[in-house]
């Protein structure tokens, strides 16, 4: 139970990496100043540095979920 909450934040983590510059959340995040400061093809190569990493522990998190060790 413990590891899947954990699993699950981690998830909303790496989403919110994601989405953070992209999605409007309120008082969170403010979208059009950081469209005002870079590209849009600039701001697809920051996201895919900043969340690539975290995406490929998510990954192997969720797929060592259950087991002590992985081999």
């Amino acid at each position: 139970m413990l590891e899947q909450l954990l699993l699950a934040l981690q998830a909303f983590q790496v989403l919110f990496l994601w989405f953070h510059d992209w999605i409007p959340l309120g008082r969170l995040n403010d979208v059009t100043a950081v469209c005002r400061q870079d590209t849009p093809s600039r701001l697809v190569l920051v996201t895919l540095i900043q969340s690539v990493p975290f995406t490929i522990g998510l990954f192997y998190s969720a797929r060592y979920l259950h087991q002590p060790y992985p081999d």
